[in-house]
C-alpha cells in the first residue's frame, strides 16, 4: 500500500481528533466543565436576584426606623412590649385558665 502525503496528512489528523475528542468532552477543561459553569452562573444569577430584593425591604425597613415614629412604636411595642406610661396591659392566658 502507498501512502500519499494526503492520506499520511488525513490519518495524522485523525488520530489527533481521536485523542483530543475524549478530552474536550470529559476533561476538566471539557464541554462537561462549561455545562456546570453555565448552571452555576444560573444559580448565581437567581441568588443575586433575590439577595437584591431582600436588600430593597431592609433598606425600607431602615428607612422606617429613621423617619416613621409610629413604625418604630409599634415595633417597640410588638417586639419588646413596650407601653406608654399611664397604660394598663391585660394579659389573657391562652388556655381560658383563671388564675
Amino acid at each position: 500500500m502507498h501512502l500519499t502525503a494526503d492520506r499520511v496528512l488525513s490519518l495524522v489528523l485523525s488520530a489527533l481528533i481521536a485523542v483530543a475528542t475524549p478530552s474536550l468532552l470529559l476533561g476538566s477543561q471539557g464541554v462537561r466543565q462549561l455545562l456546570d459553569l453555565r448552571q452555576q452562573r444560573a444559580r448565581l444569577r437567581t441568588a443575586t436576584v433575590v439577595q437584591a430584593r431582600d436588600n430593597d425591604v431592609l433598606r425600607a425597613t431602615i428607612h422606617k426606623l429613621k423617619s416613621d415614629p409610629q413604625y418604630l412604636e409599634g415595633l417597640a411595642r410588638q417586639e419588646l412590649g413596650l407601653v406608654r406610661a399611664g397604660e394598663t396591659v391585660y394579659r389573657f392566658s391562652a388556655s381560658g385558665d383563671r388564675r
